[in-house]
């Protein structure tokens, strides 16, 4: 009986890059954007080669910071970014200390924990029914759904931690395959309803600001990692951890515990706390768009029924006399 040898680093690399670059080709192909006009081209290659002292570059840097401060006027915006930001920390937390709860915790391999992880395979088809949900119940509910199958999964990880069960492996690919399902969720539903925020914006600076607010999704995202990648490596060096030692103290067991189970719930219960006051659905967004539409077509504010007032203003967080204002607002000057 023979065995096949797996592939060895200068044969994978190389197929790893190649699989990269179809991917990214693909991508580009599929990608595009509102074509510019050739004055509008020129007029960006001309402000692009422009020299800029450091002063300039200051009072740029200044600008961006305060286009990027604007995004947080819009009610909606920033419930939908304290959403996205608490979960995927939470998750983020999660990741970093399971393999470790696996190994020091369980008393398991770290190949085990790895195959845990590796069930996250199973987002591809709750993916498909998450798009079917999101529609049918609401982003909000999907959030909450989404929460409450992870936190459940976190408490039984924890009650496996206590009561170390004949059946323990079996058990931890149950709960890790459920707490899976909910992850999926978690990270198909922001990014989803982030398409209708822009929309929120237009009623109040009557602008599309689309690729601003996509910037500041991913900046605070970036930086979320890095700091919460940082918290928990000193949080767990706190409590004692060791890098690199085949055991642990029992503080610091206790601590990759109560960092995993604790940390990542209270998290997600933040994210669901604030998941309750979300009142962007497919009914208020087409309320809001029909609005819009109204409005550009030289409707009167003075017209509007109550409930649509009610629902710009749920949404924006200003009053409906201060959105749709007589002239677009100016960037950087949204307020």
């Amino acid at each position: 009986m023979t065995t096949e040898k797996p592939l060895d680093k200068r044969t994978r690399k190389p197929i790893r890059s190649i699989s990269d670059q179809v991917c990214i080709f693909i991508s580009y192909k599929s990608t595009w954007e509102t074509k510019l006009s050739p004055e509008e081209e020129k007029a960006l290659l001309e402000k692009a080669n422009e020299s800029k002292g450091f002063g300039e570059t200051l009072k740029a840097i200044g600008s961006v910071l305060r286009e990027f401060a604007t995004t947080f006027k819009i009610k909606g915006f920033r419930k939908h970014l304290g959403i996205y930001l608490f979960s995927f920390t939470g998750k983020d937390v999660f990741n970093t200390v399971f393999t470790y709860f696996c190994i020091f915790a369980l008393g398991t391999s770290s190949t085990l924990g790895a195959n845990l992880l590796s069930l996250s395979i199973i987002g591809i088809p709750v993916t498909i029914l998450a798009g079917f949900l999101i529609v049918k119940v609401g982003p909000a509910n999907l959030f909450k759904i989404a929460y409450s199958i992870m936190i459940l999964c976190l408490i039984g990880f924890y009650v496996i931690y206590l009561t170390q069960p004949s059946s323990m492996i079996v058990l931890l690919f149950v709960i890790a395959g459920i707490y899976q399902v909910g992850r999926s969720v978690l990270e198909f539903t922001p990014w989803n309803v982030f398409p209708f925020i822009p929309d929120i914006d237009e009623i109040v600076t009557r602008q599309r600001r689309e690729g601003l607010f996509a910037a500041v999704m991913t900046f605070a995202r970036k930086s979320s990692v890095a700091i919460a990648t940082m918290a928990v490596g000193l949080l767990l060096e706190f409590g004692g951890f060791v890098e690199g030692s085949a055991t642990q103290t029992p503080e610091a067991i206790h601590t990759i515990v109560y960092t995993l189970v604790i940390g990542t719930s209270l998290l997600l219960v933040i994210s669901m706390c604030i998941a309750f006051t979300f009142k962007l659905n497919k009914k208020t967004h087409e309320i809001l768009v029909d609005e819009i539409d109204r409005l550009k077509n030289n409707g009167s504010k003075a017209d509007v029924n109550p409930k649509t007032k009610e629902v710009v203003e749920s949404l924006t967080g200003y009053a409906y006399e201060n959105v749709w204002p007589e002239d677009p607002i100016e960037k950087g000057n949204a307020s």
